[in-house]
């Protein structure tokens, strides 16, 4: 029995060490990170409509389209249309592209004071 907690007490010790190192490896390289090294939602799309602030993009396909119907990304006000493609090799709006899917998105912008008066029926009737 000691040595079982002997045992899993070093194999804890252990794990714990490599998490402090993997942690201080980790700030390391986010201290030299900065803002205009990071790029996201790099995928390919045309503007196909705009009113004020609201943007409807158009994804170049990436591979012959097999899929027949589209596919809207419509965020919530909160979030952005970005969210879908934050990584090139992690992109769920890439892997949509790639199985030959339309896919189409909707920002509707950073709203201002002069937009306090929108409702969310002025978003989903007007824009």
């Amino acid at each position: 029995m000691a040595a079982t907690s002997k045992s899993l007490a070093a194999t804890a010790l252990a794990e714990l060490s490599d998490f402090n190192l993997k942690l201080a490896r980790g700030q390391q390289l986010l201290q030299r990170i900065k803002d205009e090294h990071v790029q996201i939602a790099t995928a390919d799309k045309e503007v196909v409509f705009r009113e004020d602030k609201t943007t409807l993009y158009h994804y170049m396909p990436t591979t012959k389209r097999r899929i027949q119907v589209p596919v809207l990304i419509a965020y919530g006000q909160v979030g952005r249309y970005t969210m879908t493609d934050l990584q090139e090799d992690r992109s769920m709006l890439r892997n949509l592209l790639a199985l030959g899917v339309d896919v189409y998105a909707v920002d509707w912008g950073s709203p201002t004071r002069a937009d306090r008066w929108l409702s969310f029926e002025d978003y989903v009737d007007v824009y």
